[in-house]
């Protein structure tokens, strides 16, 4: 189950763009390149659990929202 939640945590990172993941994560911009190049990160368990749900949820919605002007 943990390798599903990392390959879904890895997407959702690479679809978001670096700024809002951060702000959503409550993370700086540093963690969050760490985090797009499979490193670790300390990140707070609800926010986490969070950003994951609604990528799950609304994908589209979340790649519209940061690529599509």
């Amino acid at each position: 189950m943990s390798n599903i939640l990392k390959v879904v945590l890895t997407n959702a990172v690479r679809n978001t763009e670096i700024q809002k993941a951060g702000e959503i994560l409550g993370i700086s911009r540093k963690q969050v390149i760490k985090l797009r190049k499979g490193e670790s990160a300390n990140i707070n368990s609800d926010k986490l659990l969070g950003f994951i749900l609604d990528y799950m949820a609304h994908p589209r919605l979340i790649i519209k929202e940061h690529f599509i002007d």
